[in-house]
């Protein structure tokens, strides 16, 4: 494996200025490492940005543009401030629609007496900065973080501002990853990542921006390294004993829980009346009895593909479409499963009336907290670090080239 932590440019995308944080995100009931992720920084250490940028941020690009930025906005220079946002990702109409909302909406800057940065990550053409603002006669701190968007130079951004699914792994990953360094040495995380043995780019995910087009979301992407076992994707029949043979361990409970869990929804009258109407307390307590954590009005995830050559994204559906969605399930092709200390994700491709239905599913189950090997449905290991990398259309796209060929004969 190529390098050790600190070397520029081994693993990843990483290039010259930027260096690879590494560090482990998610592990399974031995302790070992089941999902690896990499940013590439910067800017490993607290730098001044206002009132004296320190020489890191002087010397750079992004630094000297936020520092003239936080500048602007102390001494509510308004008209400026909004000049120096790009207009790529819209960024200036937004900035300026804010103000014309709420012409005070920055005044509060001028009472900041110290900016710091805490790093300067990397994504595509952003620089995101965590910082810590501190005010008069004020000692607390304050988090936040900044963007810019740096081509030949830099003009501030707000896109992180409007998450979407794309910029939530961003999110994800920056909060992982800064929690990580909390407790542990740059150097330290990097070499528990190395010796996992999962930093194998061919095996790899890779997040980038999907909304800004071309080369320049190439530059920078986030990785995760997830450890996943391809399953033989025989066909598992539900509500069929008879000469079925599927996965063991993990994959074989998961597929138990689900069936169970379709069994009971199958004898819920999933019809909708005229009115709009349907059995909602009968589904809600089919529901609450199988998913762990539910509560009436959460959404659940269904991958779709939005048109045919376009990669696959997630959709949220609210409780009767999903669980008619479900219901019509007669068996599945369990392809992968990934498993974790908290959580069992299991990759399936359904199939309908002897129909198989080509767009990748993915059900998340929580291991129980006495007895690890039992499961239930659930919705909150979706909402954890891991969950919500593995929950992506990259991810199914990751899988499909994989798994292909398990299919290849149905």
């Amino acid at each position: 494996m190529a390098g050790m932590i600190g070397v520029v440019g081994t693993i990843g995308a990483t290039t010259a200025g930027a260096e690879p944080l590494r560090w482990i995100i998610d592990t399974d009931l031995d302790g070992q490492a089941t999902l690896v992720g990499e940013m590439p920084v910067s800017e490993e250490s607290e730098q001044e940005v206002f009132p004296n940028p320190g020489r890191a941020v002087a010397g750079t690009p992004e630094g000297r543009a936020y520092h003239e930025y936080v500048k602007a906005l102390v001494e509510l220079r308004s008209a400026e401030a909004t000049a120096m946002f790009t207009t790529a990702d819209g960024s200036r109409a937004r900035f300026a629609n804010e103000l014309a909302a709420r012409p005070d909406r920055h005044d509060g800057w001028k009472d900041a007496e110290r900016v710091t940065a805490k790093l300067v990550f990397n994504w595509g053409p952003y620089k995101v900065i965590p910082i810590a603002i501190r005010m008069k006669g004020d000692p607390k701190e304050y988090l936040w973080r900044e963007s810019l968007f740096c081509t030949s130079g830099c003009a501030m951004s707000n896109a992180f501002n409007v998450l979407d699914s794309s910029r939530e792994k961003f999110t994800v990953m920056m909060g992982s990853g800064t929690t990580a360094l909390v407790n542990e040495s740059w150097q330290s995380l990097g070499e528990k990542a190395q010796a996992s043995d999962l930093m194998n780019l061919d095996d790899a995910l890779f997040f980038r921006p999907q909304w800004v087009a071309g080369a320049l979301s190439r530059q920078y992407p986030l990785i995760a390294f997830p450890k996943v076992h391809i399953l033989p994707g025989a066909y598992y029949p539900f509500f069929d004993d008879a000469g079925r043979s599927g996965p063991d361990g993990a994959a074989r409970a998961a597929l138990d829980k689900l069936e169970t869990f379709l069994s009971e929804l199958r004898t819920v009258d999933l019809n909708v009346a005229p009115d709009g109407s349907y059995a909602q307390e009968a589904l809600e307590k089919v529901l609450g009895s199988h998913w762990r954590d539910f509560k009436p009005g959460r959404v659940f995830r269904f991958f779709e593909r939005p048109e045919e050559d376009e990669p696959m994204a997630l959709a949220k559906y609210a409780q009767h479409p999903f669980s008619n969605q479900l219901s019509k399930w007669d068996g599945v092709h369990p392809v992968a499963v990934y498993e974790s200390k908290t959580g069992v994700f299991l990759f399936v491709y359904p199939v309908i009336q002897e129909t198989l239905i080509l767009n990748m599913q993915v059900l998340s189950f929580e291991r129980d907290a006495e007895d690890p090997a039992k499961l239930a449905l659930s919705l909150a290991v979706q909402r954890t670090d891991a969950g919500r990398l593995l929950m992506s259309g990259e991810m199914v796209e990751y899988l499909d080239p994989r798994t292909e060929s398990l299919l290849a004969s149905r």
